[in-house]
């Protein structure tokens, strides 16, 4: 990041709220949390537990799920918007080579 000159990654993960509603118990290894932490962990080939890998942003109970009957749908949809909209800002991003600043699952 522009702050510190570290690499850091953000992701938005989206699911259906009727398989997934929270990210579950934190204290729990059987929960959403979990699997997103272990997935991460794979991902960088990292065995043991390793705390504050992922850190996940606190977000708005009004935010937290998009109902296109709701009456304000196009409301939380703009909120939604303004959020990943932060993350992709190309200020922050690099460019080269041997980095990439964008991708998603294939």
């Amino acid at each position: 990041g522009p702050k510190n000159k570290r690499r850091h990654y953000h992701v938005i993960l989206i699911f259906n709220k009727d398989a997934y509603f929270t990210l579950g118990n934190f204290n729990s290894e059987n929960n959403l949390s979990s699997c997103v932490i272990s997935a991460w962990k794979s991902a960088l080939g990292l065995v043991n537990k390793i705390n504050g890998l992922v850190h996940f942003c606190p977000i708005n109970v009004q935010l937290s799920y998009l109902d296109k009957q709701h009456s304000h749908f196009e409301d939380k949809y703009d909120k939604w918007m303004g959020l990943i909209d932060y993350l992709a800002k190309d200020y922050s991003k690099c460019y080269g080579r041997y980095s990439r600043s964008f991708g998603c699952s294939r």
